[in-house]
């Protein structure tokens, strides 16, 4: 620092100022953003409407809620289950419930949340379904993957036995130690002071012999003459017993080791934990759990498995409102994405809620390449939303001629499709299937190579042979 002026102070620095910018709030979140987001643990927003609602991934922080929106809302305004008169009929509205949260874990679904209250104010429940075709390629790979969990698993426990019986061998060891230095310090009780032994006797019994009998017989008396001399008898009495000791003791260790190593191999057996396959998914998508059959009481994906006879005609026209189109036909044999719920309480209607529910599936389908969207929709709201977004009717049902009785303003239930522009849906058996093809096409390279080395030592041979014959 330069010399300071009396009476003046020293300036002070100017210190930065840091200007704290607000976050950035999209409408709606990036593709790649969504992307990232689904492949972790934390909430998914898909959507932000602008009178304060978001649409975020259904998770089971929000099931209980989602249920009581199916209890008081959805069950009693939808206009199917008006029709069958579920408000005056709570035996099929408990059995849904019962089942509902089955439906949540099995599905791909989302919910719409106000918030300023944090109130769940509408969903939609849906689920990527699998063609025969599909699931035939995935279940060979699965068993693939289990037969190479269940080689690694036997390994693993071989060499947990194996480590075990290492470590009693060494306590063996150190116990058979012990045993001979007790018999070095009684034999030196028995030493007198004018009488030596042969080293070759301290060497036998420190080192284990090949015959447990040759420890005392190598024993040679040298030196001296014997003031209290151990007699000949006694030295062979103890050499009996400690060879039918040592025999008896070698038999019994065996007996040991044999019941240890299948108690060590059945501990380790239960100490292995079962990993479950994993299928790798691609980068840019959301892992979905795939599995052989779908479970029984996915909403009408079934009506027999059902008690209550009402709900049971409800699941029924909604299951044949679906089959009557050959929906595995229209996806090309590959997958298609079901809409079996998607409602939005009362209090909450005309905000654009449905269609912000909509528009995060559509968007989740492309990011999963799903090649098809269907859905049911039982009212004219619904149909007008489906329609603006794309849908087009397959299948349509007309209530009077369901039960004889027409709703005020809703005449048709229909079912409606969505054909979305993207590749067709073999990324998912592709990217499993990467490790199978890549050797596959190792085994071609190899059979090419030696065909060509074949060709090539044939062309050899002939344009010798050529060679000689005109000579």
């Amino acid at each position: 620092m330069g010399k300071i002026k009396k009476g003046k102070t020293p300036k002070e620095k100017k210190k930065p100022s840091v200007e704290v910018l607000p976050p950035i709030e999209f409408h709606h979140e990036p593709p790649s953003m969504v992307a990232e987001n689904l492949l972790s643990e934390g909430v998914v927003i898909w959507r932000r409407n602008s009178l304060g609602f978001r649409v975020q991934q259904l998770q089971s922080e929000k099931y209980y809620s989602v249920l009581d929106l199916l209890q008081f809302h959805t069950a009693l305004e939808d206009p199917m289950s008006n029709l069958l008169k579920f408000s005056q009929k709570w035996h099929p509205i408990e059995e849904m419930l019962e089942h509902a949260v089955d439906w949540f874990s099995e599905c791909l679904s989302f919910v719409a949340i106000d918030e300023a209250t944090e109130q769940v104010c509408g969903t939609l429940i849906g689920r990527i379904i699998y063609t025969s075709r599909a699931r035939a390629e995935i279940d060979e790979l699965q068993r693939k993957i289990e037969a190479e969990i269940k080689e690694e698993e036997e390994a693993r426990i071989e060499k947990f036995a194996d480590d075990v019986v290492d470590m009693r061998k060494h306590s063996d060891d150190q116990k058979s130690l012990k045993v001979k230095t007790r018999n070095v310090s009684q034999l030196k009780k028995r030493k007198d002071d004018s009488f030596d032994y042969d080293e070759d006797l301290m060497n036998s019994v420190m080192r284990p012999s090949d015959n447990p009998s040759a420890t005392y017989k190598s024993a040679k008396i040298i030196k001296g003459s014997c003031v209290s001399k151990p007699k000949s008898d006694e030295i062979i009495t103890d050499d009996v017993k400690d060879d039918e000791s040592s025999r008896s003791l070698l038999v019994e260790v065996s007996k040991k080791r044999k019941t240890e190593i299948g108690k060590a191999k059945d501990k380790a057996a239960d100490k292995v934990e079962k990993v479950q396959p994993l299928f790798e998914a691609p980068k840019d998508t959301i892992p979905v759990e795939i599995k052989s059959s779908p479970p029984t009481y996915i909403f009408d994906d079934t009506y027999q498995d059902y008690k209550d006879q009402t709900l049971k005609h409800f699941m029924k026209i909604r299951y044949k409102l679906f089959h009557y189109y050959s929906l595995l036909e229209a996806c090309e044999g590959l997958c298609y994405y079901k809409i079996y719920i998607w409602s939005v309480a009362e209090p909450f209607q005309n905000k654009g809620i449905g269609s912000d529910l909509l528009d995060a599936a559509v968007e989740m389908c492309y990011q999963l390449e799903i090649p098809m969207m269907v859905v049911i929709c039982t009212s004219q709201k619904s149909q007008g939303i489906a329609t603006r977004a794309g849908f087009v009717p397959i299948t349509r049902l007309h209530y009077n001629n369901m039960i004889g009785a027409e709703l005020y303003n809703e005449k048709v239930a229909v079912a409606m499709i969505k054909y979305l522009n993207v590749p067709v849906l073999e990324s998912y058996i592709q990217v499993t299937k990467e490790k199978v093809v890549q050797e596959e096409e190792v085994k071609k390279k190899n059979e090419e190579s030696e065909g060509s080395k074949d060709k090539k030592k044939k062309k050899k041979k002939d344009d010798k042979d050529k060679k000689k014959s005109k000579k």
